[in-house]
């Protein structure tokens, strides 16, 4: 049997620790979307040493996500601004342009 223990669990402050995650309430979210595994103990969300891999697996699928949807711009190019819906030049969604609508014609 090797050195480490294969029930070993950690708690979501130690993932965080461990991997870089950015929060155990990062990693709570992902958990109970079904994103990542884990598992309940008590009332405590733990993981194991296959969680944690799965973890950087997803930070890392998310960075190249990230990545990838900056395009060809390069780096001395400002990044640009997404494109405004039609009749609605500041960008508001629809619900804040209308209310914004409703307070100008009051």
């Amino acid at each position: 049997m090797s050195g480490t223990n294969e029930f070993e669990t950690f708690s979501l402050e130690q993932v965080c620790e461990m991997t870089g995650a950015p929060s155990p309430d990062w990693l709570y979210r992902r958990i109970t979307a079904g994103d990542l595994s884990a598992v309940l103990a008590g009332r405590k969300w733990r993981m194991t040493r296959s969680d944690m891999c799965r973890v950087v697996d997803h930070m890392r699928a998310a960075a190249e996500r990230q990545l990838a949807g900056r395009g060809t711009a390069s780096a001395d190019e400002p990044p640009s601004k997404p494109p405004a819906a039609p009749g609605n030049p500041a960008g508001l969604s629809k619900r804040s342009a209308a209310r914004l609508a409703r307070n100008h014609a009051a």
